[in-house]
């Protein structure tokens, strides 16, 4: 009697279907994982950028403070109580005329538009920023004068349907006097 042997070359439909499944899965939790590092990356970004904004606020209102000082002016001139916007400006335009009262965050004048990376209230493109700023008058008991001014810049933005907000707040004192 002779015996034939048979030799088995390739896979089983079953074995390939097995490899298949075991790659896909694979590839399925890398592009999850590629998706969630984007959206958090995404979020962190924009929580950073208000942040910045916030900090920006703060610096606009001490730009103006100090060139009220070099002009000889009473430390908050054009800083009075209640809420306003400022726009950065060039060196050679005067801060005081960018200054614009508004009613709180939610003024259509608050929102903050790019241009070419430059956070502006006027020109540019629409952005998810609003920023205002909240000037309070600190004053001593008994004085006659300001002695100084609270400054709340606030910053708020939605990124996928989550509203938040960032805030900074300085104090300011007329230190010269």
């Amino acid at each position: 009697m002779i015996k034939l042997k048979i030799k088995q070359s390739g896979f089983a439909v079953i074995e390939v279907m097995t490899a298949v499944s075991v790659i896909s899965f694979s590839m399925l939790g890398i592009f999850s994982l590629l998706i969630f590092n984007q959206k958090v990356y995404l979020d962190n970004k924009s929580k950073f950028t208000g942040i910045m904004l916030s900090q920006e606020g703060t610096e606009l209102v001490r730009n103006v403070r100090d060139s009220n000082w070099l002009s000889g002016l009473a430390f908050n001139d054009g800083l009075n109580p209640g809420f306003i916007r400022i726009n950065p400006v060039i060196p050679s335009q005067n801060i005081k005329n960018s200054i614009l009262a508004v009613t709180g965050i939610n003024d259509v004048n608050t929102i903050l538009k790019d241009l070419n990376g430059v956070y502006r209230h006027d020109l540019g493109t629409d952005t998810i920023f609003s920023r205002v700023i909240k000037i309070e008058n600190i004053d001593e008991p008994g004085g006659n004068a300001v002695d100084g001014l609270k400054v709340t810049s606030l910053v708020q933005w939605t990124y996928r349907n989550i509203t938040r907000q960032h805030s900074t707040v300085v104090f300011l004192y007329d230190w010269r006097k």
